[in-house]
């Protein structure tokens, strides 16, 4: 049995690191449940629902802020709604044949290695212009 104090827990660091590195949480929320022992189709879905929750929260925020592109927004929602769609009948599909929980993993592991490339190829680059203003 999970221990709620570990899920409490967890959501805190996952918010902080939300917070402080501008990341979606999806990308560590849903790796980090499966670790502490979640199925991976219910780590998915307890991820979805923090999702929305939060999303709707920042969206009036940025609403009262004037930075929200209704048409824009309309536009990205129903191609996401589209998206998760065939995510979701994906990964159904492979959970048929038990293979949901590598795919998953091997999906995020490629994902973030590919993030981290090109921060690194970006953080390179500001330097290299750091170094060459001061010469």
């Amino acid at each position: 049995m999970i221990n709620p104090f570990q899920l409490l827990f967890l959501g805190f660091v996952l918010g902080m690191l939300t917070g402080f590195l501008g990341v979606g949480r999806g990308f560590l929320f849903t790796p980090a449940l499966n670790i502490l022992g979640f199925h991976m189709l219910y780590a998915i879905g307890t991820n979805f629902s923090t999702i929305v929750g939060n999303s709707l929260i920042g969206a009036m925020r940025h609403h009262r802020l004037g930075n929200v592109d209704f048409k824009l927004g309309i536009i990205m929602g129903l191609l996401s709604m589209i998206g998760v769609e065939f995510g979701k009948r994906f990964v159904f599909h492979l959970e048929k044949l038990n293979l949901a929980g590598t795919y998953v993993r091997m999906a995020h592991i490629f994902f973030l290695l590919l993030i981290s490339i090109f921060m690194l190829r970006e953080y390179y680059q500001f330097q290299k212009q750091r170094f060459e203003k001061k010469g």
